[in-house]
Parts: C-alpha cells; structure tokens; sequence
C-alpha cells in the first residue's frame, strides 16, 4: 500500500534476486494515489546508489499519471518483475481489482508506514477484511506503524501481530499473520486449449504460458495470422477522449500497456519500431478535435502532442500542410512475426490445418474434437475465432458483431 518514489519496491527486488532462482517471477502490486513526478522520482531514487542496478529499468518503464491500472514487465540480468501499479484511491482500487477475483492471494503486505491520523481509509475494516480474504496461511504483514487504532482493526480482521524492533531510527514496527485456520486456496485449472491462432489467440497463449499453464494453440489455417491477423503491417495508436469513460479508458490504458509491452519485447528480438505516428488534421473541424483533446488535461506531452505543419514535417521526414496530433509512444510491427514470437515457448503446443469442430464438457476438463480425428482435452478453453465462434451451439446466443 503506497507505493511512493518506489524505494521498497527496489529493496524487495534486490532481495529476490539474491535469493531466488532465475525461473521464478515475482509479482509485485501497490497502490498510490498520488504518484510522483517522473522527475522528483529519479532525484530521490539517486539518493540510494546501492539500488541503482534496479532504479534505472523502474524509471525507464514507469508509466504516466494516467489514473488506473498499469502493468510493467521489468528484467534484472536473468529475473523477471511483474509490476502492477495502481493509480488512484487504494479502497476502491484494490476492491474493484481482487474482490471478485476466485484463488488470488498474496504472499506479503507491506502497508503504508503512515500514522493512521495521516491516511484512515487505509486501516479500516473494508480494507482489512479484503486483505484477509487475499491471504493465505503463510502469508506475513508488515507496518511501519504500531498505533493502538492499528493494532484493534488487525485483531478484529482475524489477524495476529506482534511488535519487533524498528528500523531508521524508529523503535519498533508490526509483523502480523492470519490468526487460527486460514482458507485453503482453490486448485485452478493448469491446462488450456486456445482456438484461433490470430493475434488475439497467440498473445493470450503467451501470457498463460508465461503465468505456468500448458498451452495448446489450434489454428484451422495452415499457418498463424492468415485471416484478421494477417496484415502485413500493424500501427499501434490511440483513440483519445475529452471525457473519462468505461471506453475511453480502456482505450488509453491498453494503448500504453501496449507500447510498453512491445517495447520489453524489443530487448528479446521482436522487431518492433516505436517511431511514433502522426494523426494529420486534414479539415478545421478535426484541427478544433485536437485541441479539445489537448485542453481536457487528460494527456500529458509522453502520450500526445499537438505539432504545427513544420513541427510534424520534420517529424515524418515529408512536407505536410497540415497540422497533426503527435503520438509518440505509437510505433509499427509486423503481425505474423508477433504470433510467431509469442508462440515460440516451450509449454506451447502449436497444431496448424486442424479445426476444432465441436466441445464437450466432460467431468473433469473440455474434450475438443478436431477436423483430424483426435481429440484434446484441457481444464480450460477460450475461443479466440472470431466470426467462427458460431460454430459451436454454446455460443450462439452471444451478442457478437460480425463484419
């Protein structure tokens, strides 16, 4: 909880990688209401040179102010971090996030060392109670703070504390675990089989793998990306709003996460090319679009910039004459290359020419018929098709657009 100029979080990626193996990934989630500026940021962090090795990936990946989620995939010599950064109010973050998410639980709290004078929502019973049904029964809590008001809202979450020696000239701090029997952690699903070997289809193979899943990719065409998916050329860009909603900022959100993602990849050998692009205002009503999206405050200079003709014909390289919205975290690459890349992982299982023509829900997994005679089986399935997934009378009632 608080996540600040980020200090413990490169203390605890320092320790992690001293102490575990290469093959495992820390996963590591915080809150912050108010971040800091990206340059406020790297002064502090300058002010511990021990931690320098882990300051400067943090400080070349940490996203905008933008309000909301924002996932960063950080890599020190031969260790991954996953960092997940909540922008905004903690309560409602973290509520909105993991309240209805079955199995998640956490390893380690670490809670804000503030007074709870200084921030109450963080400590009361709400949060608590949340933090609990996220924990299991070896997980620990930690706080900086040993107020009485802290230590009756742990009791009676369920949680036992103890006080131990301080740190930094402060005399003692809390250490807490879930008092009696904690819940046992549902077993979920490990195996998967995606239909559709697309964009869609290859990208969440990629990410299930790298979670520990075993993967099996069915594709009816005789290679990956040959139908929506096979453009020779992709262009990553945005489609910004004036005004916050549902759709504007999942929009943002997956456009950042995006370029940030493609550019991790980069450093792996995709041949991604964050050039930028340029959206040219042709007409005097999409010139005055411009500037409202620029005037609504919602987009800092490292998301859009509006440039004038000469600005943006040096930008492309050609004249223009016309002025443009500047993106510059936007940037090309080829489909079929990014399927490829995100197959290529050892526990996926790539099967080209092979249909899948009807499921089944047995007792224990989906049993997949395919256009060859065999059959798969896996714990899960997700149809990644598209206009096809109305082959399958499960799917017929879904409200999908096809065009």
């Amino acid at each position: 909880m608080g996540f600040g100029a980020g200090v413990n979080f490169l203390n605890t990626c320092r320790l992690w990688c001293d102490t575990a193996p290469a093959s495992a990934t820390l996963y590591y989630l915080a809150c912050e209401l108010h971040p800091f500026a990206h340059g406020d940021q790297q002064r502090l962090l300058q002010q511990f040179p021990e931690l320098a090795a882990f300051s400067a990936p943090l400080l070349a990946a940490c996203p905008d102010h933008t309000a909301g989620v924002h996932q960063l995939t950080l890599r020190f010599d031969n260790h991954t971090v996953m960092l997940t950064l909540l922008y905004g109010d903690a309560s409602s973050t973290l509520e909105v996030l993991l309240g209805d998410m079955p199995g998640f639980t956490v390893d380690a709290w670490f809670l804000d060392g503030f007074s709870p004078k200084v921030n109450p929502t963080l400590w009361q019973q709400p949060m608590l109670q949340l933090l609990r049904r996220c924990s299991h029964k070896a997980t620990t809590l930690s706080t900086y703070s040993v107020s009485t008001t802290l230590r009756s809202a742990l009791k009676a979450a369920g949680f036992a504390y103890e006080k131990r020696r301080g740190f930094t000239g402060k005399r003692h701090m809390l250490v807490a675990h879930l008092a009696g029997d904690a819940h046992t952690t549902a077993t979920l699903p490990r195996t998967v089989c995606i239909i559709g070997g697309g964009l869609a289809g290859c990208s969440t193979a990629h990410a299930l793998a790298a979670s520990g899943w075993q993967v099996t990719l069915v594709e009816k065409a005789d290679t990956l990306a040959s139908a929506g998916s096979g453009n020779l050329q992709a262009v990553l860009h945005c489609k910004p709003g004036t005004a916050h909603s549902a759709d504007n900022d999942f929009n943002l959100h997956a456009y950042l996460h995006a370029s940030r993602h493609y550019d991790s990849l980069l450093q792996r050998g995709l041949p991604w090319q964050r050039c930028g692009m340029l959206h040219v205002g042709t007409d005097n009503e999409q010139v005055r679009r411009f500037a409202r999206i620029h005037q609504s405050g919602r987009f800092n200079e490292a998301i859009l910039q509006p440039v004038d003709a000469n600005a943006a014909s040096a930008l492309a390289g050609v004249a223009l004459a016309h002025p443009c919205l500047y993106f510059p975290l936007s940037g090309w690459l080829s489909p079929a290359r990014l399927c490829h890349f995100y197959t290529d992982h050892p526990r996926i299982t790539v099967h080209c020419s092979v249909g899948a023509e009807k499921l089944q829900r047995t007792a224990n997994s989906w049993e997949i018929g395919c256009t060859n005679g065999n059959s798969l089986h896996a714990d899960a399935v997700i149809l990644c098709n598209a206009g096809d997934l109305f082959d399958f009378p499960h799917c017929r009632h879904l409200p999908l657009i096809c065009n």
